[in-house]
């Protein structure tokens, strides 16, 4: 500003408002600014010029909206893309690449930008290419140096441009998209699996020979699978252009290995920075630290702090490697600090450090400098993804985990040489117990997981003997241990330490402390951190015992642990095999070999063998065995003696010892335990009542479980139980002393009732009962239930709806025209027809032969604007979702308007384009589609509002744009969602299954409604049909099909409903129509009452 520069504010609304509020004065037409710090007035150079440069806000994390009264201070100039002439010219001039070349980069680039990434859904026409990808690739061009006269340039770029635009991408399917997009633009083959294996394409053959050859004896234990060769090639590709990578894996894949080995091939020193919650700008950039050792400077300073580079800025000034591991789980604001490192000049201006003008605060890159970064897929606990504006700067890697078992098989195979060093013996301390099972177990699990240079997570309750075992382990192998207790308020200084003032001669300074973490670290001793807890869990699983499991494990040998449900499998199924043969394996080896050494030092000769501990030892060890009290007592024989002696029959008499000791114990324990059971059923047995036969008629039936519907038999199943008078106990008869009879609750009484004979079945379910019929008509019958042939007192309300679906054939029987898109149709009780006509945005109300009356385009202070759903309240009322106005409309029957809410937004009572609307019959709650929220809005009697459930996804109870809503008479709710499926909640939205994928399957659903015996239809835009579906979600039929006529329809959108007869009225949006549908032969009897006054059949 006071040399007249020009100044560049990058990603302006990132900055707090308080921030850029300061600028206000200079932004001004005075040009100047107050620096209230000094009591200083800056004054703007002639040829001074600001400018600033963002992000559209809500698009990229962190982006906001700037204010009005800020944004009017500046000349804005929105950018839009830069068109493709406009593009080649761009690429053949900074990049060095010829024209044609560029063409075709571009061409790919607008073919690539009509498709859409399965991962990156919401970053649009950038989620499988960007301009920075383009430019990283003509750039790769630009370095490029081949000594050959002759070379297949066009081969290169189409090999570097999979690299690049495909080597992000986390699914197969994506992968081919890039395949066949480069080889339709290059006319050439990319093939991925020649690529990366040996020797390579033209791009990658150097990459893999130096890869492939002999490494570092640090990375030994580096096997190359597939999927890190790959990971691995693509990062050295991306090194060799001095690109900055983004790795991203799932943990364990070894993304932070392959940084620290690339870092290894180029000879560079590697910085890792682990990156959390807390991470600052300063940790990358530096800050003011206190002055250290101030006593040994020849030039003593009263200054307490100086400026320290951070490690970003060392490495940068060092042309050093630096790794930024786990980078997403920094803030967004501090990475975007970061945003200059990553653009082609790798420059750094460090505006922190202060120090006056005369101090130089841009840093730019050294030759050797790379920026690695590694993090997590989102969607794990507390990863998230770096916002688009932050990832497209670097060339991304995707590194996929090893998920073959073969791949497993070999890099065992390659690894588990290096721990073949045979065993390890270590005595036991006076003060602990290793010989103990509980102990013993532990013990060996834990020695296996120290094979590994891993740490080690112990997890048990408490009290079980976590921290002595590592304390006693420690001292039994002579390791000194620190052992620091966790809890939730413990710092990060705690561990590590942190600059403290000291008081010295010169007066009071600042030195260094280490935690106990550090000093433990540097001199080379144990750490135990105690009560480690990465996470508490509120949700404890409970899964039903279904029958008595014993679990035995032998005392001598590794064997894993037999299960045994009975007392029979003890003896049979104990096996003394392993230590069998671990015997005969070491008598064989004493016979052979001449010269046997000491199975305890392994250099002495061997002179007795410790029979107790299975194991040949030389003179010194045999002294020093004796002197510990325990193995004093054990039996040591002459080489010569063990030779000789019955080696089967002592082994075996041995071993039959042990385990028939161990047997008797277990043998007794699951006896008592069956003891008592026992006792606990003869208890359960005596409380259980003895019903007379009197008291067999005061019973009653109770319905147990929802009606199943059999197709393949033509019937009906549904099961039930018999309950005794005041009792919670259920009577347990023989299937054969009931018997049942089904009649239709409707039946007239001027003619015989037709009775249905049904079957009763026992079920797997203790006093439960199957009963299985076959319907004949549609509607709600009675059941009759004899036991022991007395008659059961049934309750008035039981009645079952059958539907006797397989036999029924769905018949149009009107048609209503004259309509504009209808999208939604009701049926009041006096028979007229009220429609939604979203084409012209009226909701109109029908009779039978003409349409009455609409409403809507102002009239009676009534507008829509693409009105869709709508029902009507028990008091006549209509309820209209108005969905481009985002509101509800209530109206009455005459066309007036009574009252609206509702807005747009995504709070509570705010909507984005609701759709349909369905009242529940049970506790007569509004259930509102709030489509492009992808949730369900439920509101109370009085419109006022209750809960909302679901959100974005294609998971279960998730929505991609719901549509309509139905609800049955037992309240549940069904919900059609344009992504080809229904899903099934309760009353208050917790989600229970899903259909529409298997047979049946549905394109594009709209409409749905539910017929009194449970029955679901769903009109599908996309089938132009209506399909029928159980409430299980079982298929059931579907009619209709493109056209014209009657039983065709053109993309039916939305409405569908029974009115109080069971005629079903569809939608026809297509054909502008609504279409009457008889829907079973249960109406024929009244049909002709009902066309006296609805008119005749067209």
């Amino acid at each position: 500003m006071r040399d007249g520069h020009w100044l560049i504010l990058d990603e302006l609304n990132l900055a707090p408002t308080d921030v850029l509020e300061a600028l206000n004065r200079v932004l001004d037409d005075n040009r100047e600014l107050y620096i209230t710090e000094t009591q200083q007035l800056v004054k703007a150079h002639p040829h001074f010029l600001l400018f600033g440069t963002q992000n559209p806000p809500g698009v990229y994390g962190g982006r906001k909206l700037l204010s009005r009264a800020f944004r009017n201070r500046f000349i804005e100039l929105h950018y839009d893309d830069i068109p493709p002439n406009e593009l080649v010219n761009i690429l053949h001039q900074k990049c060095s690449l010829p024209e044609k070349y560029a063409k075709k980069m571009v061409a790919v680039m607008k073919d690539l930008q009509q498709r859409r990434s399965l991962s990156g859904i919401f970053e649009g026409k950038y989620g499988l290419v960007t301009l920075r990808d383009l430019f990283r690739w003509a750039e790769r061009y630009r370095r490029s140096f081949v000594s050959e006269n002759f070379y297949d340039w066009e081969q290169l770029l189409a090999e570097d441009g999979f690299m690049l635009l495909a080597g992000r991408l986390r699914s197969k399917v994506e992968e081919d998209v890039i395949i066949e997009v480069i080889s339709k633009h290059f006319k050439k083959s990319v093939d991925p699996l020649a690529l990366f294996t040996s020797p390579g394409g033209l791009a990658t053959a150097e990459c893999l020979k130096i890869l492939t050859g002999p490494l570092h004896e640090e990375f030994h234990h580096l096997y190359w699978t597939p999927g890190l060769l790959k990971t691995a090639v693509l990062l050295y590709r991306a090194i060799q252009f001095d690109e900055p990578t983004l790795l991203i894996g799932t943990t364990g894949c070894g993304k932070t290995t392959l940084c620290q080995l690339i870092a290894k091939l180029l000879r560079s020193e590697l910085s890792i920075v682990n990156c959390h919650l807390h991470s600052e700008a300063a940790d990358f950039l530096g800050g003011l630290r206190p002055i250290r050792n101030r006593n040994e400077n020849e030039e003593q300073t009263h200054c307490l702090f100086e400026w320290r580079d951070g490690v970003l800025v060392e490495c940068m000034k060092r042309g050093q490697c630096i790794l930024i591991d786990e980078i997403s789980l920094a803030d967004d604001a501090v990475l975007e600090r970061l945003n200059s490192v990553l653009e082609p000049e790798r420059k750094l201006l460090v505006a922190e450090r202060g120090g006056g003008r005369e101090v130089k605060d841009e840093v730019i890159a050294a030759s050797g400098f790379q920026f690695m970064a590694t993090m997590n897929p989102g969607g794990d606990y507390g990863k998230k993804e770096l916002s688009p504006a932050l990832r497209n700067r670097f060339t991304e890697i995707w590194s996929t985990n090893v998920t073959s078992d073969d791949d497993y098989s070999l890099i065992i195979d390659h690894n588990i040489k290096a721990y073949l060093k045979g065993l390890l013996d270590i005595r036991d301390g006076d003060q602990y117990c290793f010989n103990a099972n509980g102990p013993c177990n532990n013990l060996y699990r834990l020695l296996r997981g120290l094979q590994l240079k891993r740490p080690i997570m112990l997890e048990g309750a408490p009290g079980v003997g976590k921290t002595s075992l590592v304390s006693a382990l420690a001292a039994a192998s002579g390791h000194s241990i620190t052992r620091i207790n966790l809890s939730e308020h413990t710092d990060v200084s705690d561990l590590f330490g942190s600059d403290l003032p000291v008081e010295g001669i010169n007066g009071i300074k600042f030195e260094w402390r280490d935690g106990p973490f550090l000093k433990a670290l540097r001199s080379g001793e144990w750490i135990l951190l105690d009560e480690v807890r990465e996470r508490e869990s509120n949700c404890i699983e409970v899964r039903e015992v279904q029958k008595v499991l014993y679990s035995v494990q032998c005392p001598s040998c590794d064997a894993e642990p037999i299960e045994l449900s009975s007392l029979d499998e003890v003896e049979s199924k104990f096996s003394v095999t392993p230590k069998l043969n671990e015997l005969r394996d070491i008598y064989d080896s004493m016979k052979e070999s001449e010269g046997i050494h000491c199975g305890n030092c392994f250099i002495a000769s061997a002179a007795s063998y410790c029979k107790d501990c299975n194991k040949t030892l030389c003179n010194d060890c045999i002294d020093a065995h004796k002197k510990w009290s325990e193995f004093a007592t054990h039996a040591i024989l002459g080489l010569e003696e063990a030779l000789k002696a019955p080696t089967e029959s002592m082994i075996e008499e041995e071993a039959e010892e042990k385990v028939a000791s161990h047997a008797s114990a277990v043998l007794s324990a699951i006896s008592g335990r069956e003891a008592e059971i026992r006792e606990q059923g003869e208890a359960v047995k005596e409380e259980i009542s003895v019903v007379s036969r009197a008291g067999l008629e005061e019973c009653k039936v109770k319905e147990i479980a929802t009606i199943k519907h059999m197709p393949e038999e033509k019937a009906i199943t549904f099961e039930l139980s018999i309950e005794l008078p005041d009792h919670e106990l259920h009577l347990d008869l023989p299937a054969s002393s009931i018997s049942l009879s089904i009649e239709p609750a409707s039946a007239n009484t001027t003619k015989p009732s037709q009775v249905i004979d049904a079957r009763v079945i026992p079920t797997d379910k203790p006093r439960v009962y199957q009963v299985i019929c076959t319907p004949v008509i549609r509607g709600h019958h009675q059941v009759h239930i004899k036991a022991l042939g007395i008659q059961l007192k049934t309750p008035s309300s039981f009645t079952i709806p059958f539907n006797p679906y397989t036999d029924q054939a769905v018949t149009p029987i009107r048609t209503i025209g004259d309509l504009q898109g209808p999208c939604s149709v009701a049926i009041s009780d006096d028979g007229h027809i009220i429609v939604s006509e979203c084409s012209t945005s009226i909701v109109s109300i029908l009779s039978n032969e003409e349409k009455l009356k609409s409403f809507g385009k102002g009239t009676n202070n009534i507008i829509f604007n693409s009105n869709y759903g709508l029902v009507i309240t028990d008091d006549g009322y209509i309820i209209v979702a108005d969905a481009n106005n985002h509101r509800i409309q209530r109206i009455s029957m005459d066309g007036q308007h009574v009252t609206s809410f509702g807005c747009s937004g995504s709070e509570p009572m705010q909507f984005n384009c609701p759709r349909g609307i369905a009242i529940s019959p049970v506790t007569k709650s509004f259930y509102i589609a709030d489509r492009n929220n992808c949730r369900v809005q439920i509101f109370n009697c009085d419109l006022s509002f209750f809960c909302s459930f679901g959100k974005k996804g294609a998971g279960n109870g998730e929505f991609e744009s719901p549509q309509g809503i139905a609800i049955d008479s037992e309240g549940f709710v069904y919900v059609t969602d344009f992504s080809h499926r229904i899903q099934k909640f309760t009353h208050d939205g917790k989600y229970l299954s899903k259909f529409g994928s298997n047979a049946g399957q549905l394109s594009s659903p709209t409409g749905i409604a539910v017929d009194n015996a449970g029955l679901v239809y769903v009109s599908e835009y996309g089938n132009h049909r209506v399909s029928v579906f159980t409430s299980d979600g079982d298929f059931v039929c579907s009619f209709g099909e493109y056209g014209t006529n009657e039983n065709q329809f053109i993309q039916p959108h939305g409405g569908i409903t029974f009115d109080k007869d069971g005629l079903l009225y569809i939608c026809d949006t297509g054909n502008n129509r609504i279409v009457m549908n008889l829907a079973s032969q249960s109406v024929l009897e009244g049909l002709n009452a009902v066309l006296d006054h609805r008119g005749e059949v067209s």
